[in-house]
């Protein structure tokens, strides 16, 4: 599988409910370690209060 169908999360996920794969995956990918726990960043006091939760930002390139 090439780095085009490497960043498919949804296509990875399909294929690997039936199949083991290898996927090359472009070097500036970030990711995390252990599953990420989402969370509603804090509210700055001004504007609307954010309704998208985010994953924290302790993540890492593949590539240093």
């Amino acid at each position: 599988m090439d780095s085009t169908f490497g960043t498919d999360s949804a296509f990875r996920d399909a294929i690997g409910e039936k199949y083991y794969y290898l996927a090359n995956v472009r070097s500036d990918t970030l990711l995390w370690t252990e599953q990420p726990q989402f969370s509603y960043p804090p509210y700055k006091g001004r504007g609307p209060r954010p309704k998208k939760m985010k994953p924290p930002l302790n993540r890492y390139r593949l590539q240093k």
